[in-house]
C-alpha cells in the first residue's frame, strides 16, 4: 500500500510528466506546421523545396537555360569581341 507522501510525491512526479508530454505535442504540432508549408514551396529556379526563387541560396548559379538565353542575345557582342582579339 502506498502512504500519502508517497502518494503525493507519485502525483508530483505525474504532473511534471504530463506537463513535459504537452510540451513535446506542442513543439510537434508546430514541426508538422513547418514541414507542411515546406512541401508547397518549390523553387521555380533549380525545384529545390522549401524556398521560393526569390530566396534561393543557389541564386549566385546560373542554369543552362539562363546560360544559353544569355549567348544567344549577346552572340553578335561576344563574336565582334573575339574577332577584335588578335592571337
Amino acid at each position: 500500500m502506498v502512504n500519502q507522501a508517497e502518494f503525493a510525491t507519485l502525483l508530483d512526479e505525474f504532473k511534471k510528466l504530463n506537463a513535459h508530454i504537452d510540451q513535446i505535442e506542442e513543439r510537434l504540432a508546430q514541426w508538422e506546421a513547418i514541414i507542411r508549408l515546406t512541401r508547397k514551396t518549390v523553387c521555380y529556379r533549380f525545384q529545390g523545396l522549401g524556398h521560393v526563387a526569390k530566396h534561393c541560396p543557389n541564386r549566385s548559379m546560373v542554369t543552362r537555360k539562363e546560360y544559353y538565353t544569355f549567348l544567344l542575345h549577346n552572340m553578335n557582342d561576344i563574336w565582334q569581341m573575339n574577332s577584335s582579339i588578335n592571337i
